[in-house]
């Protein structure tokens, strides 16, 4: 969408939907060009918005029904400031082929200080590969 600058495709290989993306709305979500891609990328702030939510949810279950991977970076500022309830996020892991985030990401992740736990508690909800 010309007024919703939000994904990038690259080569075919790679299909990205970030940060602008909190405008995004479900109805701007083309499973099919989700499914042509190798791979989707999505920052936890896409899940903040109920709006950019749901369009996230449905890039995932286009890229899930087209064996494209799915990686989730997770977002140091909305960690932080914003994801209050990570129980929302828990639900989308299990989904996630590759998970990226810092230390500090992990821990209020999982509402730990402990990293190790943290690991543990990602490890319990996805099989995903943690970087």
């Amino acid at each position: 969408d010309a007024n919703h600058p939000t994904a990038i495709t690259l080569n075919d290989s790679a299909f990205f939907y970030q940060h602008p993306s909190l405008n995004l709305q479900e109805t701007e979500i083309d499973p099919s060009m989700v499914g042509h891609a190798k791979a989707l990328f999505l920052t936890t702030d896409m899940f903040s918005e109920p709006n950019s939510c749901q369009a996230a949810r449905k890039a995932i279950i286009a890229a899930k029904d087209n064996q494209t991977k799915i990686i989730l970076a997770l977002d140091m500022w909305l960690t932080i400031q914003t994801l209050s309830q990570p129980k929302q996020l828990e639900t989308v892991l299990p989904f996630c082929d590759l998970i990226l985030g810092y230390e500090e990401e992990f821990q209020a992740l999982a509402n730990s200080q402990d990293t190790y736990l943290s690991l543990i508690h990602l490890r319990n909800l996805t099989h995903a590969t943690i970087v």
